[in-house]
C-alpha cells in the first residue's frame, strides 16, 4: 500500500532520513517506532506529501507521489488521511460538523449525505451521543476519537496516525487502540507512529524501528519484543527512557 525507496529528508544541516526503505502492506497495522527525535513523524508526513522528500521515491497505492503537484497530493490525502497528534478539530463547530466538513469541501457531497456519513462515523467510534457537543466540552480521548471518526468518514484506503495515544489516560488510550485495530479488520491499512508499548502489543501486526535515519529493524510484533536484547536498533529503542 505504501512503499518508501531510499527516502532522504533533512532540515538545514541536519539529515533526518538517510535512505529509508519501508513497505507497508495492505489491510494491516504497521507501527513505526524509534528514539525521541529520530524522525518518525517526518517519515509519516513524507508518506502523504505533507513534507517533500529530498531524494528517493514514495509510492502510495501503486502510484509514485513524491513528484506530484500539491493539488494531486490534496486528492491523495482524501484517500489516505493523516490523524495528527493534536486532533486538529475546529472548536467553534460541533463534532458532527467537524466530521462533515471534509465531506462537503473535499468530496463535494450533498449536505444530507455528508451529515449521514458523519453520524455513522461518530457512531462507529462511540460518540453518537455527543455529536452536537463542541471539542472544548470533551476530554482529550473523545477529541482523539472524533478526529479518527473524521478520517473514517472519508472511507479511506489507509489512515496514518501520529502518536495517537500520547497524552491520554490508559482507558482512553486502549479505546483508541481498539479503533485502530478495527480500521485494519475492516480492510483499511494503518500506519502508526508511536512509542506506546501497550499499543504495540495490542494492535501492531508489524513493527519498524527507525534508527539513525534508516529502518534498522522490520518484522512481526512478536519478533520485535523477542529482539529487545539481541538486535542493536531494537535494543537502543528499549533502553531509551521514553518507553513506558
Amino acid at each position: 500500500m505504501i512503499r518508501l525507496v531510499g527516502v532522504q529528508k533533512g532540515f538545514a544541516s541536519r539529515r533526518v532520513l538517510a535512505g529509508v526503505d519501508l513497505h507497508v502492506p495492505r489491510n494491516g497495522v504497521t507501527f513505526v517506532v524509534g528514539r525521541s527525535g529520530v524522525g518518525k513523524s517526518v517519515l509519516s508526513r513524507c508518506c502523504v506529501g505533507l513534507l517533500r522528500v529530498d531524494a528517493g521515491e514514495v509510492h502510495v497505492g501503486g502510484e509514485r507521489i513524491d513528484h506530484l503537484p500539491e493539488r494531486a497530493l490534496t486528492r491523495l490525502r482524501r484517500r489516505v488521511p493523516y490523524v495528527v497528534q493534536g486532533s486538529a478539530l475546529l472548536d467553534w463547530m460541533d463534532l458532527r460538523a467537524n466530521v462533515a466538513v471534509p465531506l462537503l469541501r473535499a468530496l463535494g457531497l450533498p449536505e444530507a449525505e455528508a451529515v449521514e456519513r458523519a453520524d455513522r462515523a461518530l457512531e462507529q467510534v462511540g460518540l453518537a451521543e455527543v455529536a452536537r457537543k463542541s471539542p472544548p466540552d470533551l476530554g482529550p480521548g473523545d477529541r482523539k476519537r472524533a478526529s479518527i471518526a473524521r478520517a473514517f468518514a472519508l472511507e479511506p484506503e489507509a489512515i496514518l496516525f501520529d502518536e495517537p495515544t500520547t497524552g491520554l489516560d490508559a482507558a482512553a488510550a486502549r479505546r483508541v487502540d481498539r479503533l485502530i485495530r478495527q480500521t485494519a479488520d475492516q480492510g483499511t491499512t494503518a500506519l502508526v507512529v508511536s512509542h506506546d508499548l501497550d499499543s504495540i502489543r495490542l494492535v501492531a501486526d508489524r513493527v519498524a524501528v527507525l534508527d539513525d535515519g534508516v529502518i534498522g529493524f522490520l518484522d512481526e510484533t512478536k519478533r520485535f519484543f523477542e529482539a529487545a536484547e539481541e538486535h542493536p536498533a531494537v535494543r537502543r529503542f528499549f533502553k531509551q527512557g521514553e518507553v513506558e
